[in-house]
């Protein structure tokens, strides 16, 4: 999503929640979009040739979570929306532990693991249900190599997104 956003000509838009493999308005974790009134905008702009303002809109829009303890579900991400983030691609050396600036001198880092390194991680391709993801990941967190880096994220904050309408009868 975000190639193809930097890279196509005409004009799109980009659209990342922390919803699992569902549409926006129904998926979990919260929270929910009014994704359906987002489409028909879309829809009345390029069909209909309605200016709905759309394409005064961002490029990308994502949902940047807030840090939260570990825990095997969550209703809803806290966070906030951002739109077209500054990304920068930069070439990270491994340290020992660490994702950092580039290395005076280059470390070998040789890691044979277990095939079962995996097992505890969770639903591949999950729904967002309370079955989906991992509880306690200590076991694979031993069984691989990981390395730690500084949060880099540097965006300005974006409120268009519609708040989805409560379904009834939930």
């Amino acid at each position: 999503m975000l190639r193809f956003v930097e890279r196509h000509r005409g004009f799109c838009q980009g659209l990342i929640g922390p919803w699992g493999h569902r549409y926006p308005q129904d998926g979990a974790p919260g929270p929910a979009i009014g994704f359906l009134q987002e489409a028909v905008r879309w829809w009345d702009q390029w069909l209909k040739g309605i200016d709905t303002g759309i394409a005064n809109g961002p490029r990308l829009r994502l949902w940047l979570q807030d840090a939260v303890p570990p825990r095997v579900a969550y209703p809803v991400r806290t966070g906030r929306w951002i739109a077209d983030p500054e990304i920068e691609r930069r070439q990270l050396a491994l340290g020992d532990g660490t994702l950092g600036g580039p290395a005076a001198e280059e470390v070998v880092h040789d890691w044979h693991s277990a095939q079962t390194v995996g097992v505890d991680a969770g639903i591949w391709c999950g729904w967002g249900g309370p079955t989906d993801f991992p509880g306690d990941q200590r076991g694979e967190d031993g069984r691989s190599l990981t390395f730690t880096a500084a949060p880099t994220v540097r965006a300005r904050r974006d409120r268009r997104l519609p708040v989805a309408p409560r379904a009834r009868g939930r």
